[in-house]
């Protein structure tokens, strides 16, 4: 009803003029008797958000449709709604219908509301209505899994639609941050009666959440006392979930606690839902270094008082549950604990152990440590599973203890899970030794960033292996990385193992993959097929060099370097203008020197000199910056120069390395990745960069003349020879570096960064710096943190939401060059005696130029001016000025000031602007290391208007 009242005043307002007197008339009609019917409290479901569309649906007819507004009180409906928003979440902002997506859902509610509520000046409302949006934010965030979908707990879905989650949290602020029990790892409202842990770190990432709530019959499941489990990446035990495709019957089943990683009496229904008895709770919990606590408590059976406490011993990665209730009454019968399953993860019983495997590799083992009752039977049944698409149900598995309920008056039962690390499975890794040693005499395959996984001699090698659900370590498994450390491994043992196991390896890859398309992203990557294919070459030099090659070998290494060639050798896999195209053609050229006896070798190697030729002139522009967006990029593009450079000094009858690769152009480079390090001899974490120290990436026998100066910027100032230059300006591939001076790790440094070349490692980051002083690092920057595009974290980071700059709040940037409208360019930059100066603008907000000044003074002041055009004339908009600072940092905000601390030093941002605004904090993810999350504080001005105009004075205090 309150859906069709909407419905028809917008056809009424689209339609006069258009229709006759008659129609309109019965139109109106329509419209007062449902206005009538909506008014009525038979018809109004008060703290329910059914009650509170309704109410939304007379204000907005009140607003749209002017003569209603005489029909009825509108102050009424607006106090109406105000109330049974109140009743519909707790004073901590989350709502009471105990479940994850309703969590959104009503929040989008409350926003509606939240603009009426300024027309009845009701700011206590409107701060409720924004600590909604701040929890929600939080629960979402704290909610979300590895693959991008949601915890299910209560009446909820694995997917939630984008556009409510934006309708849900847009007004959100710091304000009231506080009110929430967050503990950076864990949120925890004994109010709501939900606990969520989520913790990244490197050594494991686990993701956990426990409940036990009863507030009403709203969207409510029999799961007091359950919990659900991600671990590194891998969810392991699981909910139903919800759906709304199901029969009524279907439905109720979903809902049920035998469906639900709780614990129940078998012959003992639990209460029915409709009247709450305030006795599901979560009663108590406990985070710390060590270990997480949290004790939850109901009485839905047969009003008895149950217990469960969950205990995470967090270094030994293991899970302690503790179930009890006490009784005056002999219940009888028999106790039925659940453990509901992802459908991904498979169970092997082992005597008294309960393993869950994923892909085949045991990663939690669950043991009945202690229960005062009999264990009658443990079994394995099927159940419904309701999938990321809502519309479909499947199955998954739940694994049912089943045990004698005690004659005495009290139950205990302690179940304890231990979670197997990726990192370590069931293998065991000599640190003294070396990879390949471990290889062939452990069967242990190490990977830094991963960890340790079987593979070697004694195991079965198994090509679809992905132990660490990450497409990297996919990536390094079918380059076949490991085969330099086999051959490394031959150099100091003259038994030949690791080139034995290496054609092994070899022979196997090939029976398995043989057949697979090109087209296949994992096993014919373009820069990972490249990469193989030098590796399979290594193997082949070394074997022809031991000793001559049977028929059958030979035949073999022709069929699969020939099927390697012909892959790279094809324009429609050929990655043009990108460091992956540019180590397709070093391979396919090195196989073909290497074998210019074949009658496809010359095609190919003329291929190759034309591509080669265009890669290097594509790789670097004039002014000496890689265009692939990156710092790190920066750095591997000249290790690629140089491998051309010195791979055509081995064949200059093929092509001539001067006319390739200039020594102008990598002394330029090497000037550019110089100013890329930070004065604390790091990387500046811009664009896809860990922020560690640059590798030594020129060899002996090929150093630039200005390689004493990269030695400075690696030590700090302790090696090498001082650049004479303080500052750098890179108009055509968007860079700018100003120091005050070289000298040690106190410098003054700032990066800014404007340029879109490539789709290639790019992020939303145009116009945004850092900041370095005195040793310590005050403006930074989101970092690489992974490569596995879906996850939640490494989209993040890409976005605009982890870098320093103005932008506006609810516009997506342009992330794909070609559709690119204008420019994102740095315009260039003055230094003079007095001052250094730059000018950015972008255009990668469709329909808005976003331009950036930066002038840095002779006392280091630091003045930004920014200004956001809004092209169309979109009226109002919310624009934001985001700056991203370290968490080792004080953030104090004053009435004209926003104050960064640390010891004795400050950086004090002077806002100057015409535009009113508001100042947040919030807490954010970056990453400084590969796959590893940091926290990180955003300071973020909010201004509301047409377009901005701001001015930034940085001033440093002691």
């Amino acid at each position: 009803m309150s859906i069709r009242l909407k419905v028809l005043v917008d056809f009424y307002l689209s339609s006069l003029g258009k229709l006759s007197v008659s129609d309109v008339k019965a139109i109106k009609d329509l419209i007062f008797s449902d206005i009538k019917n909506l008014l009525s409290e038979d018809n109004y479901n008060a703290g329910h958000n059914h009650g509170l569309m309704l109410d939304l649906s007379l204000l907005y007819c009140a607003s749209s449709f002017k003569e209603s507004g005489d029909f009825f009180d509108v102050k009424m409906v607006f106090d109406r709604a105000s109330k049974t928003l109140s009743q519909m979440f707790n004073s901590s902002g989350f709502t009471k219908e105990h479940s994850i997506v309703y969590q959104p859902f009503n929040a989008a509610l409350a926003n509606e509301l939240f603009d009426y509520a300024a027309d009845f000046k009701q700011s206590e409302l409107i701060e409720f209505i924004q600590k909604i949006n701040n929890a929600t934010d939080k629960l979402l965030a704290m909610a979300k899994l590895s693959d991008g979908h949601y915890l299910t707990v209560g009446d909820s879905f694995r997917k939630i639609d984008p556009s409510l989650i934006e309708k849900s949290i847009k007004n959100k602020t710091t304000k009231n941050k506080n009110s929430l029990n967050v503990d950076h790892d864990l949120l925890l409202d004994t109010k709501a009666g939900i606990c969520l842990y989520s913790k990244k770190d490197n050594s494991c990432q686990i993701k956990l959440a426990f409940t036990s709530c009863w507030h009403s019959n709203a969207h409510k499941q029999n799961d007091e006392l359950s919990f659900i489990l991600e671990y590194n990446g891998i969810c392991i035990f699981d909910d139903v979930g919800y759906t709304e495709f199901v029969t009524d019957k279907g439905r109720e089943w979903h809902r049920s606690e035998s469906v639900h990683s709780n614990f129940s009496v078998q012959a003992i229904e639990w209460s029915k839902r409709q009247k709450t008895d305030k006795n599901s709770l979560v009663t108590y919990a406990e985070n710390n270094h060590n270990h997480l606590v949290v004790k939850g408590h109901h009485t839905r059976f047969a009003s008895t008082p149950v217990e469960r406490l969950l205990a995470l011993d967090k270094e030994r990665q293991t899970i302690y549950i503790k179930d009890s209730f006490f009784t005056l009454e002999k219940l009888g019968g028999v106790i039925e604990t659940r453990f509901v399953l992802h459908p991904s993860i498979s169970v092997n019983f082992n005597n008294n152990d309960i393993e869950f495997l994923s892909k085949g590799v045991c990663i939690a083992r669950l043991t009945v440590q202690e229960s005062k009752s009999k264990i009658l039977e443990i079994k394995k049944e099927r159940i419904d599973y309701v999938e990321n698409n809502r519309s479909k149900v499947s199955s998954t598995d739940v694994i049912k203890i089943l045990s004698e309920c005690p004659e005495s008056q009290s139950y205990d039962a302690t179940y304890k899970i231990e979670l197997i690390s990726n990192n370590a499975l069931t293998v065991r890794y000599d640190d003294e030794q070396s990879v390949g040693y471990n290889i062939l005499n452990n069967n242990a395959w190490f990977t830094p960033r991963f960890g340790t996984v079987p593979f070697g001699p004694g195991v079965k090698i198994d090509w679809s292996l992905d132990p660490f659900s990450n497409r990297s370590w996919v990536w390094l498994f079918h380059q076949l990385a490991f085969i330099k450390d086999l051959l490394n491994y031959d150099k100091d043992d003259s038994s030949g193992k690791g080139l034995s196991f290496c054609l092994g390896v070899l022979k196997s890859w090939w029976e398995n993959n043989k057949d697979v398309p090109f087209t296949s992203d994992v096993v014919w990557h373009d820069h990972g097929s490249a990469l193989r294919l030098r590796r399979i070459l290594d193997v082949f030099n070394q074997l022809s060099g031991a000793r001559a090659l049977t028929s059958d070998e030979s035949g073999f290494f022709d069929c699969l370097i020939k099927k390697h060639a012909d892959y790279l050798a094809d324009e429609k896999f050929y990655s043009r203008g990108n460091n992956h195209g540019l180590d397709q053609t070093i391979t396919l050229f090195l196989a073909c020197v290497s074998f210019k006896e074949k009658n496809w070798a010359a095609e190919y190697l003329s291929l190759c000199t034309d591509r080669l030729r265009y890669e290097v002139e594509r790789m670097f522009d004039g002014d000496g910056g890689h265009f692939e967006n990156s710092c790190h990029y920066q750095g591997l593009g000249i290790t690629q120069l140089l491998m051309v450079s010195n791979l055509l000094r081995k064949h200059r009858d093929v092509l001539s390395p001067e006319s390739v690769v200039s020594q102008e152009l990598i002394e330029k480079a090497t000037k550019v990745l110089c100013f890329m390090v930070t004065p604390l001899g790091n990387f500046a974490p811009i664009g896809d960069t860990e922020a560690s120290k640059p590798p030594i990436i020129f060899p002996d026998y090929s150093k630039p003349n200005n390689y004493s100066n990269y030695q400075f910027a690696l030590s700090c100032g302790t090696e090498g020879k001082a650049l004479k230059d303080n500052y750098m300006v890179l108009p055509e591939s968007g860079w700018a570096f100003y120091r005050n001076t070289w000298k040690d790790k106190n410098d003054f440094y700032l990066l800014a960064k404007c340029g879109y070349k490539s789709d290639y490692h790019r992020q939303d980051d145009d116009t945004s710096f850092v900041l370095y002083y005195k040793g310590e690092e005050w403006i930074t920057d989101g970092g690489l943190y992974n490569y596995q595009e879906s996850d939640s974290d490494r989209k993040f980071i890409r976005s605009h939401h982890a870098h320093s700059m103005s932008a506006p709040v609810e516009k997506s940037p342009i992330r794909k060059n070609k559709l690119l409208k204008g420019e994102s360019s740095l315009l260039g930059g003055i230094n003079s005696d007095d001052f250094f100066y730059v000018k950015m603008k972008t255009n990668i907000f469709a329909g808005y130029k976003v331009a950036r000044q930066l002038s840095v003074k002779n006392d280091l002041s630091l003045s930004i001016y920014d200004c956001v055009e809004n092209e169309k004339n979109q009226g109002l908009t919310q624009y934001r000025t985001r700056f991203v600072v370290p968490v080792d940092k004080e953030i104090l905000v004053h009435e004209d000031c926003i104050e960064i601390k640390k010891g004795s030093l400050s950086l004090r941002i002077l806002i100057l602007s015409d535009i009113a605004y508001d100042v947040g904090l919030s807490s954010i993810s970056i990453s400084r290391s590969f796959n590893e999350l940091i926290d990180a504080q955003a300071v973020d001005i909010n201004y509301f208007s047409s377009g901005l105009t701001v001015n930034y004075k940085c001033l440093w205090s002691l």
